[in-house]
């Protein structure tokens, strides 16, 4: 009689099979969740964080810096130009009227 053909040695052939799927792999994926996942994140935060902040650092902060000088930076001189120069000039014109009043006899 051929064992491989009979339908029960079939199913006692994918018992260990089964058993495998329903109580080792469940540990197994338990397991790795426990010891792995743990490890995985200290690795991510030795080292690519590091690797990540240092890449902002040299891509991103140049860019946001020349954004800045772009934008920013003519907004602040013309609000200084409205601001800042007119008083500038009202102090300068009145030292001159306060020297030239001093000075007439």
């Amino acid at each position: 009689m051929n064992l491989v053909a009979h339908p029960l040695h079939q199913d006692q052939a994918a018992l260990p099979l089964l058993l495998v799927h329903q109580a080792v792999l469940p540990l197994l994926q338990n397991q790795i969740h426990q010891a792995a996942l743990p490890l995985l994140q200290n690795q991510i935060h030795q080292v690519a964080l590091p690797l990540l902040q240092n890449q902002i650092r040299q891509a991103a902060l140049p860019l946001l810096q020349n954004q800045i000088r772009q934008a920013v930076l003519p907004l602040l001189q013309n609000q200084i130009r409205q601001a800042v120069l007119p008083l500038l000039q009202n102090q300068v014109n009145f030292g001159l009227l306060t020297y030239r009043l001093k000075s007439i006899p």
